[in-house]
């Protein structure tokens, strides 16, 4: 058989350094029944790499600082995202979820500005914040910014986020390093990338239905609340947290019209005539439910100004693309190694994960 209750050191983000360990087995938790104390397991450990290929999380710890020269880079999977609901994740580090390529139908036939429903083709798999990125994340790298809160970041408009050298997705890009080599480049997700995030593979008008019964428990909106901390809410299938509600979130692409042509990996780098605002998802805490909360409509807002608020109701979640897709291997699938024998131990033990 197979023991279940074991985790890996990448589950919970732990750095693993030369020395001794111990495996101590929880054999009731796994529905094994010793009936001799001197019986003995044989174990198998495996040192299994993770990189960007295989991953399905990368997290940046960006625990130096506005000054640090760089911010390292770590690849993990098979963790459930809530493993990451924690304060360290919304703090010094930031942690981004893999999405995989898909075709699915985007759009929303109840709203002038998401119409018509279109087909959309995403070849590459890319990764997305499992949270909106916060106030204290933004001050880890802009170090002007020094509001350190578990708020989402508001006020600072999709120029100030995109401009130059010196605009936060440049520095994220330019510091972050996975073992001294680049990483993917941080940037807004495509408006195509982030109703794909946010559907999860559902075709309703909200990932969790048609009906707003259950609103409450994914999203803050106008009935129920102010702009709140990341992370309090329930996620979507993806394990994505406020996805919709608190604040809307910027995307790469110009309010261009849809057509009901079929679209391959799109995004409206390009202004269309007459054409002002880029492209906000998800709804706020300011506005109803029934609005812009729908998985397939999109608000336009100016990439140098605000409506209203002074965009308090505004925020961004941090994209990065995936330079190879993950490969479809069942990880238990490998050729066996010489076993080791371990001594049996029956006491459960928890590992704490970082926090």
């Amino acid at each position: 058989m197979t023991p279940t209750n074991f985790l890996e050191w990448s589950d919970c983000d732990l750095p693993v350094t030369d020395g001794s360990y111990h495996v101590i087995w929880d054999t009731a938790a796994d529905g094994v029944e010793i009936f001799s104390k001197s019986a003995s397991v044989v174990a198998e450990l495996k040192y299994r790499p993770v990189t960007e290929a295989n991953a399905d999380y990368m997290i940046v710890d960006l625990s130096g600082g506005a000054s640090a020269t760089g911010y390292p880079v770590k690849y993990v999977r098979g963790v459930d995202p809530k493993t990451f609901n924690r304060n360290v994740y919304k703090t010094t580090k930031l942690v981004l979820k893999r999405v995989t390529a898909a075709t699915f139908m985007m759009g929303d036939a109840s709203d002038n500005n998401s119409k018509p429903v279109h087909e959309v083709t995403l070849t590459k798999d890319f990764f997305l914040g499992l949270f909106e990125l916060t106030r204290y994340q933004y001050s880890q790298v802009i170090s002007s910014y020094t509001t350190k809160t578990m708020f989402p970041l508001t006020g600072i408009t999709w120029n100030t986020l995109a401009t130059g050298s010196t605009g936060f997705f440049a520095l994220l890009s330019a510091k972050s390093q996975y073992k001294g080599a680049p990483v993917p480049a941080f940037d807004f997700p495509t408006d195509a990338q982030w109703e794909r995030a946010c559907r999860a593979d559902t075709t309703t008008t909200y990932f969790w239905g048609a009906g707003t019964a259950d609103l409450g428990l994914y999203t803050w909106y106008e009935n129920n609340g102010w702009l709140s901390a990341v992370g309090l809410k329930l996620p979507n299938p993806f394990g994505f947290y406020d996805i919709t509600g608190n604040v809307f979130e910027m995307c790469k692409d110009w309010m261009n019209p849809y057509t009901a042509d079929p679209a391959t990996d799109p995004v409206a780098d390009t202004a269309a005539p007459g054409v002002e605002a880029k492209s906000t998802r998800g709804g706020s805490y300011r506005w109803a439910i029934n609005t812009f909360a729908k998985s397939g409509v999109r608000r336009g807002e100016k990439p140098g100004g605000w409506a209203s608020y002074g965009g308090d109701y505004v925020g961004v979640r941090v994209s990065a693309r995936s330079i190879t897709p993950a490969p479809v291997c069942p990880l238990r699938r490998r050729p066996r190694r010489k076993p080791r024998r371990l001594p049996l131990c029956s006491t459960r033990v928890r590992t704490p994960c970082a926090s």
